[in-house]
């Protein structure tokens, strides 16, 4: 286990306020669902001349919220760029010799994590996890192969699931209009 501070660098999305005119997308909580699912036009704007080189994100930068219960990490992707995220994010620059951070994506998510993240996270009405603490976090780091396996069983668990939704739906779809039929037919 290795303290998160010690596989990436921590730091917070930039602290400006949008501006419709703005020609850089500011990624905001909103724009990341309970998911961690990336709505692009949910965010606002920013100018770009309001940012230095590094409030710039990046390819793989990860982003964790710091407020709230909807703490899903996020992924930057080059088709995301560019863009600058909000102060609401922690932003995690990891070190990909050490971890991936699709890996540190996916251990974010588990139960172990959120029970950690919850218990270390004040406020009593909106729930936040200090700069600091969230730095002590630790994390397994295992082998990069073995990071990519896991990497790859979580993308494959995500497919059987979208799959298993899209044919319950169906099923509901089907139910629907056979009871339709049934209650024209005979009511």
């Amino acid at each position: 286990m290795k303290k998160i501070d010690s596989i990436g660098n921590v730091f917070f999305g930039v602290n400006h306020s949008p501006d419709k005119s703005g020609n850089i997308p500011l990624i905001q909580a909103g724009s990341i669902n309970g998911r961690g699912d990336y709505s692009p036009e949910q965010n606002a704007f920013i100018h770009s001349e309001k940012l230095s080189g590094k409030e710039y994100l990046q390819a793989g930068d990860l982003l964790f919220a710091a407020k709230g219960v909807n703490n899903f990490p996020y992924v930057v992707k080059e088709e995301d760029l560019p863009a600058t995220a909000s102060s609401i994010f922690f932003v995690i620059r990891v070190d990909i010799k050490q971890i991936l951070p699709e890996f540190l994506a996916w251990y974010l998510k588990t139960k172990k994590a959120k029970h950690w993240i919850g218990i270390n996270s004040e406020g009593s009405t909106i729930n936040s996890i200090s700069i600091k603490e969230f730095r002590q976090f630790k994390v397994p780091v295992p082998e990069i192969d073995i990071q990519e396996k896991v990497i790859r069983l979580h993308l494959l668990q995500g497919r059987y699931k979208s799959k298993v939704t899209h044919l319950l739906e169906n099923i509901d779809l089907v139910n629907e209009e056979i009871s339709k039929q049934l209650i024209k037919q005979y009511g």
